[in-house]
């Protein structure tokens, strides 16, 4: 027989614990609120103190290192974002929100694969409100780590379901990886006509953008020139300025292709048009300027800017040392030429040009050594072309190794398009000193290659 009595006890717990839970909320609740009030009031020192008593006193409740994190990914602080959200994952694993925003912050901290890691779980756990943004992330990660066939993977399957026209983007961006030109082009323009279509100029104009890289990729410079002045056209954006700057440089056409860079750079929140302005100066002899360029983009540690963008800090390292070498080796070689009188003169020079070729020899071997790398992780994750290219310019000088990666990276790419055999006429006539290469590059490069033209001439 059952003995009622025997649950007197238990219901009586439960119902001692039902307002005690609920205080707990309560409790909680409060406090993410004046969490809010100090926000609106910009008083985020005053936020992060209020939820540090908050998680002493109720150090179990997920929700208060979820809210540090996001405050902390609001100023831009990822790694201590990072942290807490670690923290709250500890006590709440489940939370789709918490991991988004954790896979969030690794790929701004260019934590690539640990993004993608938490994106594929957050996939696997179909969360209605998220999945679209997970797909969004997940492919564009996939972009960013080499997985192009994941990547086009999931974005064809849902595709079939619904059209998207940021999952057409990406996609043609995954295709561009894979060096599909057809598929790319395909992908990009469907993208472009919805946006155009639904109003969205700033979307046509990025994907315009993309498409005009894509092309100049390809060496189609008129179509990547139309297509960058389309993108400028729908919306005056850095990224128009610097391709028109590119291939203005390309063509040797230089006051044009600077008073583009220039208004790239008014307009770019971005280093990226710096590096070419600093790359265009080297180049053209402002070496002191160029260096000048490069010491203000190291100067600012902040390169979460790279989540949006496929560079990742080695590449971006080895641009930056690559235009050092070259400056302070050439501010070397024309300290030779300099006029000296006397004694004095002749000895400071030679102390100077010694200290240059030093800081040249040095950014040299960073670059070189970064560039090594950068062609094994390149290796690793099948992107042969890229990772022979990479090899070469290692090798650069090192005529043997770097002839042997030339002609890897030749037979891949002029299987893909016969207009970069001149370059490799180029690279490897100046590598193995073979004028009748050299005099067939000259023969074959257009009138929009008068950079290249103009280097094999001084080769």
């Amino acid at each position: 027989m059952v003995n009622p009595k025997r649950y007197i006890p238990v219901l009586l717990l439960i119902l001692n614990l039902i307002p005690c839970s609920v205080l707990y909320a309560d409790a909680v609740d409060s406090i993410l609120l004046k969490v809010d009030e100090a926000v609106q009031g910009e008083s985020y020192t005053r936020a992060i103190a209020i939820i540090e008593e908050g998680k002493k006193a109720y150090p179990d409740d997920y929700r208060l290192p979820l809210q540090a994190g996001e405050l902390y990914m609001g100023r831009e602080l990822y790694h201590l974002a990072l942290a807490e959200f670690k923290a709250a994952e500890v006590l709440n694993p489940s939370s789709g929100k918490l991991l988004y925003d954790m896979a969030e912050s690794y790929g701004y901290l260019g934590k690539n694969n640990d993004a993608v890691n938490l994106l594929e779980r957050l996939h696997a756990m179909n969360i209605p409100d998220l999945k679209d943004d997970v797909i969004d992330d997940l492919s564009w990660m996939y972009f960013k780590t080499y997985r192009m066939d994941d990547g086009i993977a999931l974005l064809e399957t849902a595709l079939k379901e619904s059209f998207n026209r940021n999952w057409a983007h990406t996609l043609g961006t995954l295709y561009a990886g894979l060096y599909d030109l057809e598929q790319s082009r395909y992908w990009y323009m469907k993208s472009i006509d919805d946006a155009l279509n639904s109003g969205d100029e700033l979307f046509a104009s990025v994907a315009y953008y993309n498409l005009s890289l894509l092309d100049y990729s390809f060496y189609l410079y008129g179509n990547a020139r139309d297509e960058a002045l389309r993108s400028l056209e729908i919306r005056p954006r850095s990224g128009g300025f610097m391709v028109i700057g590119e291939l203005d440089f390309l063509a040797w056409n230089l006051n044009d292709a600077i008073a583009s860079y220039r208004k790239a750079e008014s307009r770019d929140e971005t280093p990226l048009s710096r590096v070419d302005i600093a790359s265009f100066y080297q180049r053209i002899g402002y070496l002191d300027e160029a260096i000048g360029f490069v010491q203000k983009i190291q100067n600012d540690p902040d390169d979460s800017w790279m989540y949006y963008y496929g560079v990742n800090r080695m590449r971006f390292s080895m641009d930056l040392h690559l235009i050092l070498a070259d400056s302070w080796k050439g501010k070397a070689h024309l300290e030779a030429y300099r006029i000296k009188a006397g004694f004095l003169q002749r000895f400071s020079s030679g102390v100077r040009r010694l200290f240059w070729r030093l800081k040249g020899m040095y950014h040299d071997r960073i670059y070189r050594s970064l560039t090594l790398r950068y062609s094994g992780e390149l290796r690793d994750e099948g992107n042969e072309l890229d990772a022979a290219w990479n090899a070469a310019t290692a090798y650069r000088g090192y005529r043997r190794k770097a002839l042997d990666y030339l002609e890897e990276a030749r037979l891949i790419e002029t299987e893909l398009t016969p207009r970069a055999v001149p370059w490799y006429e180029m690279e490897m006539g100046r590598e193995a000193g073979d004028e009748n290469l050299l005099m067939n590059a000259l023969k074959d490069f257009t009138e929009d290659e008068g950079d290249p033209y103009e280097r094999t001439l001084r080769a």
